[in-house]
């Protein structure tokens, strides 16, 4: 894997690994890809959890927030909204903004990459990569904005040296 530009922004990771069959390589793939692709595309310093998890955690959360009886391979959880508060004049905040949680569950993610013919680390990567991409505010329920996501899926891996998703 290549090095990733560095530039002003930086990510702090929380990573936990729930599942127990996810290894520690895994787990610093997914630091790896997460931290390089948010120096290329984020703006300020910033703080995220990864959770990789097992599939009957990730099926209890599709239940309850896609309302879909099956273990999805990635959710992704931006913050709840804070109320606006006016700053006091003159104060700044040196914390790094939270953006949130990405959950992945490995034996979907594996099931997928074997039917789509692709490396696990591939699929692990492109899908670290699409949650983080959430938390930024990317989406996929429109075609406009899905092109836009998949273009950024794919420079950024064909960038780190992982396979293109799509293609």
């Amino acid at each position: 894997m290549r090095q990733a530009h560095e530039n002003s922004a930086a990510l702090a990771i929380r990573l936990q690994r729930r599942g127990r069959h996810w290894t520690e390589e895994e787990a610093r793939l997914a630091r790896h890809v997460a931290a390089a692709a948010y120096a290329k595309v984020g703006k300020e310093r910033a703080e995220m959890g990864f959770l990789l998890v097992g599939e009957s955690l990730m099926r209890s959360l599709s239940r309850r927030f896609l309302r879909q009886d099956k273990a999805s391979d990635v959710l992704a959880f931006p913050p709840a909204p804070a109320p606006a508060a006016p700053a006091p004049h003159g104060s700044f905040s040196s914390s790094p903004l939270w953006l949130g949680e990405v959950f992945l569950a490995r034996a979907p993610l594996h099931r997928e990459a074997e039917k789509r013919g692709v490396r696990f680390e591939d699929r692990l990567a492109h899908l670290t990569l699409h949650g983080l991409l959430h938390l930024l505010g990317f989406a996929h329920d429109r075609q406009e904005s899905a092109e836009k996501m998949e273009f950024f899926e794919r420079a950024i891996l064909l960038d780190l040296g992982y396979a293109d998703p799509y293609s």
